[in-house]
């Protein structure tokens, strides 16, 4: 990953193309079986829709070109939107945020605490990451590192 620091690239974290495409396959079976099975009988209308949305969802989400996160020379980008610079940057960790009562997934967030001169307070950001996005947790901590690293040796 250093070459490619050193190269000024970016590190993108996008919607995992392939994930996306399973989990809509999967929906778009169930869709399948709900016509299949319920085509004499013409009582499909509310049944087809359950797996319908999510299917057509997921499809829809796998094509979106927008990376979700964006690491690069100049600092750091939430979906295109700017988060902070390296001279403002304090701290960036990913951590796992508690359940709620009811919850069934899990809460992953890119933690970003950055000065802002205008106020000069310390401030905070929680950047949610999902369960389908194509980089890991440890390689968005280490891209952070390495360009924080990058911008303090220049």
């Amino acid at each position: 990953m250093q070459d490619q620091l050193s190269q000024g690239s970016d590190f993108t974290v996008k919607e995992s193309i392939a994930v996306d495409l399973i989990v809509a396959a999967v929906f778009f079976s169930m869709v399948i079986c709900v016509l299949v099975y319920n085509a004499d009988s013409l009582k499909f209308d509310q049944l087809i829709l359950f797996p319908l949305v999510p299917a057509i969802l997921f499809t829809a989400k796998a094509f979106v070109k927008t990376p979700a996160l964006t690491i690069n020379k100049s600092g750091i980008y939430f979906s295109k939107n700017f988060v902070t610079d390296w001279t403002c940057f304090v701290k960036g960790y990913v951590t796992q945020l508690d359940y709620e009562i009811g919850g069934y997934k899990d809460k992953v967030v890119l933690i970003i605490q950055y000065y802002k001169e205008a106020n000069g307070g310390v401030y905070e950001q929680r950047l949610s990451l999902t369960n389908t996005q194509n980089k890991s947790e440890e390689e968005i901590t280490k891209a952070i590192k390495d360009f924080c690293g990058l911008y303090k040796k220049n």
